[in-house]
């Protein structure tokens, strides 16, 4: 009995096909072994019960193309993000806003310095007389910065008051 694509046989024996785990594929009929995806890359398939068909890059990363077997993947760059997988291009951070490498959601583009994040996710610059230095990180810790909030899944700095003048 040949295995079909996702599956593989690695004895002659009349035993039952496994299906590919893991990070590994079988492209083709009667596979006796699975390939591992690539770095930065899994395996992809519409039945996860009949095991990996094909690889395909990661959420944050893009691909060449989209019939390759077992793509190179690319870190989306910063100031992008890529939320599914398998996908050729990278999308855009809104205006006023930077992300790091490899980001999968809009969330992690955060506001630049001089601009504040409103409810609806979009970037506007400080009121006069206010300023923020810049964009909070995840990494960042909260209680050393008294004017971060926690919003929804990320950081985001308040434009604060400038104080003029001197203390004596």
């Amino acid at each position: 009995m040949m295995c079909h694509a996702g599956r593989f046989k690695n004895t002659t024996a009349n035993e039952a096909c496994q299906s590919c785990t893991g990070n590994t594929f079988a492209l083709e009929l009667g596979a006796t072994a699975c390939t591992s995806c690539l770095v930065s890359s899994q395996f992809s398939t519409t039945n996860p019960s009949e095991g990996g068909v094909r690889c395909q890059c990661i959420a944050g990363y893009t691909q060449t193309e989209l019939n390759l077997v077992t793509p190179t993947c690319s870190a989306c760059p910063p100031d992008t993000f890529q939320p599914s997988q398998g996908q050729t291009t990278f999308e855009l951070c809104d205006p006023n806003t930077r992300s790091p490498e490899a980001s999968v959601t809009p969330l992690a583009c955060l506001c630049n310095a001089g601009f504040t994040d409103n409810s609806e996710h979009e970037c506007l610059v400080c009121a006069g007389g206010t300023y923020k230095e810049a964009a909070a990180d995840d990494d960042e810790d909260t209680d050393d910065h008294p004017f971060i909030v926690l919003t929804e899944t990320k950081f985001s700095f308040r434009c604060i008051p400038v104080w003029i003048g001197t203390l004596l």
